[in-house]
């Protein structure tokens, strides 16, 4: 095992909940069939107060699992605060946190926490959407198949201890949102505070969860609110310009789009400055598909312009 132990150690599964009742009871009884030792493990289920039948619904699952299972209630008070709960309750030496929207692979813990340990004290699992659904163009999920830089809680482990030493999540995240949308940012946060103490992260593709799929809107689709937080993440944590195209664009796109646009303003001048829009047609067609297919790619900047100039004025208003 990564912690240089021959047996197995404790690990304590944290799941923040909030009015997702049917979906969280797939999420723990994925677990209850791991393939890790069913007495080194335990389910800690945060219930933010749902009022949907979540505590009753996990506590049915307690009654008849080899499993230590249960589900603590707290006020609503977001993600953050849940899995701090959670992890005050954990008698785990390592934290493993997965969201009430995710089914985790049988396999899943024991790919994860084997890589735990020493210098490495998170370890950031693979997901991918839940293949039983049809993809679309306005499917949402979470695809994560490399290290994203973002350490995303729907699966992710931390050495219990490097989470205590840097006292969990922030809880400065939580008044950040877009009407009623909660942008996030805690995740990232604990991850790179976790790092300058001294740990190092690892990718463990064998640890597996399937997120859940579901249909957005064509305006969701246009806008992406989260986008205004990038500003202040990069602020806080500059390392995350490592990551970024030429260190100054979030995206490569993003850049190629100025390249567009002052192609077009020089354009009027001389039309050989319009090949400098080649890049960004070219970057669109080249992005995979579900549903732009053949020589329809080459058109899919068309669409794509509104969306990356949207999401440019979202980091733009939030470095104002």
């Amino acid at each position: 095992m990564g912690l240089g132990r021959t047996d197995y150690p404790f690990v304590s599964v944290v799941i923040p909940t909030f009015k997702r009742c049917a979906y969280v009871k797939k999420t723990v009884e994925s677990l209850l069939v791991q393939s890790y030792p069913k007495d080194r493990f335990e389910v800690i289920v945060v219930d933010g107060s749902s009022g949907d039948g979540t505590a009753e619904t996990i506590g049915s699952l307690a009654a008849s699992a080899e499993v230590s299972v249960k589900c603590l209630v707290k006020a609503p008070e977001g993600p953050a605060s849940s899995r701090n709960f959670g992890a005050e309750a954990a008698r785990g030496e390592v934290l493993a946190f997965i969201d009430s929207d995710c089914v985790a692979a049988e396999d899943w813990l024991a790919e994860g926490v084997r890589l735990v340990g020493g210098e490495v004290a998170v370890v950031q699992g693979r997901t991918l959407p839940d293949p039983s659904v049809p993809w679309t163009v306005f499917s949402r999920s979470i695809r994560i198949e490399s290290m994203s830089g973002i350490y995303e809680c729907c699966n992710i482990f931390y050495l219990k201890e490097a989470f205590l030493g840097v006292k969990g999540f922030s809880d400065a995240y939580r008044s950040l949102r877009f009407g009623d949308l909660y942008l996030g940012g805690e995740d990232l946060d604990l991850a790179y505070r976790v790092m300058r103490s001294g740990r190092r992260s690892v990718f463990a593709p064998g640890a597996v969860v399937y997120h859940e799929v579901t249909k957005k809107s064509l305006w969701s689709w246009f806008i992406e609110p989260q986008f205004l937080i990038w500003p202040l993440m990069v602020k806080r944590f500059p390392e995350l310009r490592r990551g970024m195209f030429m260190r100054y664009f979030l995206t490569r796109s993003h850049f190629f789009l100025i390249l567009l646009a002052g192609a077009v303003a020089l354009g009027f001048y001389n039309k050989a400055f319009l090949l400098g829009a080649t890049p960004y047609v070219v970057d669109c067609a080249l992005k995979p598909s579900a549903f732009w297919k053949g020589i329809f790619n080459v058109f899919r900047f068309l669409v794509f312009i509104p969306r990356d100039l949207a999401a440019m004025a979202l980091m733009l208003r939030g470095s104002i």
